[in-house]
């Protein structure tokens, strides 16, 4: 096998090529040129590796490659890379990344930055592949691309797995850890998008966590057995699942993650399923929480709970205890939400956020009984600082669980600034919003009606609201009412990955969606190996002005072009 790879962006470089015996794969040398500091145009930069794979052999060659860099990684908290075609179409074969830029414990082998960026091909007999291998900083096709990768600790102190997902490349936005060996919670770090400081870090407002099981003894029934699939790694949406046991192997759970490209917010995007195996007697339940028992960086003086109309309850948070604060009340309405608001930093003069979730979703039985999700201030002391979290809970007279019963819900987990001056990024629309509502409740409230999803689909079929995904194997034609910030579009059952194209309806003329900065590089492709089909998601800015919900007309078809 013979392989050869030379950086046409942002410098033309030839990059060696060798072959690691002692893992199986052939590593690219990639470099840092350019790299910088963090500006407007600085997120737009681009490496782009030209590749080329000859098999003189008269059979197939499985092929691994190792995309690799140490000692210095560019925009490492938000790499996105990718393999295209030597036409730069994205072709769908998935990029694992392994990463880390932890130092702490210096002396370990794995300590320091490096980054791992691994794919296998294989390469049919007496043949050439040319491809091209592509990653992005901040941006993809001008816009705050996603990312989701395992994050190496070792260079922390840990060694567990830790899933690090990203808006942009300015530092983690979701993190993940589904042992809960270091700390105990699902999700773990959690940051708003651009506000303070320029293309840096924000502070942390993190955790959360699902299934949270205590036995009739008041025994913590921990996750167990668990597994990791990712489905989608970057750069437009993310999708990973994790799935396990309980301790007692009573409970089966599995949930899924994702972030999208966007210019205004984090929005984490949860779909979960317990199913209960045998009759479970608990002490305590909680089916979702945000923060987390073990996990909470930071406290809000006011919690508030809602639905589409408004809302239903505001009240001032009581810090502490390890009690329920209130009474358990069910949610009600077609949209609930909950608000934590009015936040206040863990340091003095940091710039924090406020935190929300929305409902989508919820079908479950408890109890051998159709259940809806209740709701309770849970005061906590967390790490050492009281502070207070969201329970949501079966209803208040389930008292034991049946074989049989089953949870299903899809949650979105906001996370938003919290005052209009603290935000510098260029949604005019959440600037206007955090204008009129900042530091309240009326910031998740917007988020629950403006992404409740009109969709109406006059070809193809629609298979799932939010994040939109349509089967197009024979196109699409479909209109959207509604939506903020940039959102995401998944079009499956295509049989080939090129010559696709989205538009929009403007003015009674067909425009087609182009978001291109490098040339084909802001729509993202998956290929799904058991249909034997591709898909592609693009994310659409659907802002209007005072967030008028307004009709938008698309369709996606072969581009004759």
């Amino acid at each position: 096998m013979a392989i050869t790879a030379q950086q046409t962006k942002p410098v033309v470089e030839d990059l060696p090529v060798t072959y690691d015996p002692r893992h199986g794969w052939y590593t690219i040398a990639l470099r840092n040129d350019q790299c910088g500091d963090y500006t407007q145009s600085g997120n737009d930069r681009m490496e782009q590796v030209a590749l080329r794979l000859t098999n003189p052999d008269e059979h197939a060659r499985q092929v691994r490659l190792n995309f690799a860099k140490d000692g210095k990684v560019c925009s490492v908290t938000g790499l996105s890379a990718m393999l295209c075609d030597s036409d730069l179409y994205p072709l769908g074969v998935p990029i694992q990344i392994s990463k880390n830029w932890h130092g702490q414990v210096s002396s370990h082998r794995f300590a320091g930055a490096w980054y791992h960026g691994l794919t296998m091909l294989t390469v049919p007999p007496r043949s050439t592949l040319d491809l091209v291998y592509r990653s992005v900083n901040g941006h993809w096709g001008g816009v705050a691309a996603a990312s989701h990768a395992q994050l190496c600790l070792v260079g922390w102190g840990s060694h567990q797995l830790w899933d690090e997902a990203a808006i942009g490349a300015w530092g983690e936005s979701l993190c993940f850890e589904p042992d809960q060996g270091q700390i105990g919670g699902a999700v773990l770090d959690s940051r708003p998008l651009m506000v303070g400081r320029r293309w840096h870090w924000t502070n942390n407002v993190g955790g959360a966590d699902f299934l949270v099981y205590y036995d009739a003894s008041g025994q913590k029934q921990w996750n167990s057995r668990m597994k990791t699939m990712y489905r989608r790694h970057c750069p437009n949406l993310t999708e990973v699942t994790y799935a396990g046991r309980s301790a007692d192997a009573k409970i089966d759970l599995k949930y899924t993650a994702s972030l999208f490209r966007t210019d205004d917010i984090v929005r984490g995007v949860y779909r979960f399923r317990y199913d209960v195996r045998d009759v479970v007697d608990f002490d305590r339940l909680v089916l979702f929480q945000c923060g987390a028992d073990h996990y909470s960086y930071t406290g809000e003086r006011l919690f508030a709970r809602g639905n589409e109309q408004g809302l239903v309850q505001e009240w001032q948070t009581q810090w502490g205890g390890n009690v329920c604060r209130t009474d358990p009340v069910e949610l009600e309405g077609r949209i609930p939400w909950l608000s934590m608001h009015d936040a206040v930093p863990r340091e003095a003069g940091a710039i924090t956020a406020n935190r929300g979730l929305i409902v989508r979703h919820w079908n479950a039985v408890l109890g051998g009984q159709p259940a809806q999700p209740w709701v309770a201030e849970r005061g906590a002391r967390v790490r050492g600082v009281d502070t207070s979290l969201v329970d949501i809970l079966p209803p208040a007279g389930v008292t034991q669980l049946l074989s049989g019963d089953y949870v299903e819900g899809e949650i979105v987990h906001a996370i938003v600034p919290q005052y209009a001056s603290d935000y510098y990024g260029p949604n005019v629309q959440l600037t206007a919003a955090l204008d009129k509502h900042e530091n309240t409740w009326g910031m998740i409230h917007r988020e629950a009606i403006g992404n409740d999803l009109d969709i109406s689909v006059a070809k193809g079929i629609l298979e799932q609201v939010y994040p939109i995904r349509i089967n197009a194997s024979d196109g699409a034609e479909f209109v959207v009412t509604a939506g903020l910030g940039y959102v995401p579009m998944t079009f499956s059952g295509l049989p080939d990955y090129r010559k696709h194209v989205l538009q929009q309806k403007v003015d009674d003329a067909w425009e087609a969606v182009d978001q291109s900065v490098h040339g084909r590089d802001f729509w993202q492709t998956d290929y799904d190996a058991e249909t034997g089909t591709w898909e592609m998601t693009y994310t659409v800015p659907l802002d209007r002005p005072d967030d008028v919900r307004t009709p938008t007309e698309f369709r996606f078809l072969k581009d004759t072009d």
